[in-house]
């Protein structure tokens, strides 16, 4: 009787402790992709917290606006990747000297450029 008890006892065990270990764990999610950029659930839980933590009156629909929101800073960046231009160092240079000449040009050389900032200062 006693060896029953125990076989029951194991059985029960072991049942109980496969079904805990074969229940799935989320992690995270990715719930949006804006190009190359993920949006995580994770990210989005933070941010709400963040925001229940400064006003504990909002409710779960704020994560739609801050998923939107972030949606939306993800596609500026993405569009500003795009449409981002590559100078050169040289290019940036030329176009400063370029610049500062004509500032001096107006300002009627060096010299009366540099009079007129002294006499602001």
């Amino acid at each position: 009787m006693k060896i029953f008890i125990r076989l029951i006892l194991f059985q029960l065990f072991f049942t109980s402790s496969f079904k805990l270990i074969s229940q799935p764990i989320l992690v995270d999610k990715v719930i949006a992709r804006v190009g190359s950029e993920y949006i995580l659930l994770s990210e989005v839980e933070e941010e709400f917290a963040y925001a229940k933590s400064k006003d504990p009156g909002i409710d779960d629909n704020m994560k739609c606006i801050i998923i939107n929101n972030m949606i939306s800073q993800k596609l500026v960046i993405y569009h500003a990747k795009i449409d981002s231009i590559e100078l050169t160092d040289e290019e940036v240079e030329t176009q400063l000297d370029y610049r500062f000449e004509s500032i001096l040009r107006q300002m009627n050389g060096d010299e009366s450029f540099l009079k007129n900032i002294t006499e602001l200062l």
